[in-house]
């Protein structure tokens, strides 16, 4: 296989893996520039690979050891070393030639790892507050570097909301979602699913307390720049996952993408 083969077959290795376990982020980034929308596909791909650590292992040890080859390939990206043979691994190597690039990425990478590490064994969420930080420190680095990555001259009150509407999103997402949010009892480690499924039950008015929240937060933001929307207008469906999350219509896959559609075109989450 030559080395156009290999990066042609790497990007729809990485495009598969957002449609699969991020479809609302592979639809917004479809209306990226052609020039960045390959380079997001590949943060967005790597992000799956680290949120998804606590639910592919068993015990923490194994989790552990993911974590720690996930940081060794940061690495050696950083060293300029030959990466490994991993489909996003290969696909970061251009982020990494770029001096800004490799920094905020690997500041990102870095820390949804050690976010990922407080699921490694079961705990609860005692308020909404912890549950709201939780999702921030896991999820909300991802978007952070996406527009970081997209528009150097974000500033960073806006990223900080774009932060914090990304972990009501995931909350409004996994309560929208309860068949997912099923804990195992025997599991030596958890999820946010399963960890927020627990606490949802106990806490009849949670999906209020994300809507309130939302409104608020989405309220101090103003026109989104062109070029970061494709990393961020997937947050415009936390109010219809909210609805479902209460027993009302939610999205269908159609109106999904509509929502997606208006947000961009409209330049507002």
């Amino acid at each position: 296989m030559d080395e156009t083969d290999r990066q042609r077959q790497n990007a729809a290795y990485c495009l598969d893996q957002v449609r699969k376990f991020s479809e609302d982020r592979y639809i917004a980034a479809q209306f990226a520039a052609k020039h960045q929308h390959q380079s997001l596909i590949a943060l967005c791909a790597l992000g799956t690979e680290i949120h998804r650590i606590p639910a592919s292992v068993s015990e923490p040890t194994l989790g552990a050891i993911r974590q720690q080859w996930w940081r060794d390939a940061l690495g050696e990206l950083r060293n300029g070393d030959k990466p490994r043979a991993h489909p996003v691994v290969e696909s970061l190597v251009p982020l990494f030639a770029e001096a800004r690039s490799e920094a905020v990425i690997s500041d990102a990478v870095l820390s949804m790892i050690a976010a990922t590490d407080e699921l490694l064994s079961p705990g609860e969420f005692t308020s909404f507050g912890e549950v709201v930080e939780c999702a921030a420190r896991i999820y909300g680095n991802l978007p952070r570097a996406a527009v970081q990555l997209l528009a150097p001259s974000v500033d960073q009150e806006t990223a900080d909301l774009l932060v914090e509407l990304e972990a009501l999103y995931v909350v409004s997402r996994t309560l929208a979602q309860p068949d997912k949010a099923v804990a195992d009892a025997e599991a030596g480690v958890d999820t946010f699913q399963q960890r927020l499924g627990r606490f949802a039950r106990s806490t009849t008015d949670i999906a209020d307390q994300v809507r309130a929240e939302w409104r608020e937060k989405a309220s101090q933001i103003g026109p989104v720049e062109p070029d970061i929307m494709p990393a961020v207008a997937h947050l415009a469906l936390t109010p219809g996952y909210l609805k479902r999350a209460v027993g009302k219509a939610g999205y269908n896959p159609l109106a999904k993408r509509g929502a997606i559609f208006k947000t961009v075109l409209m330049g507002r989450i």
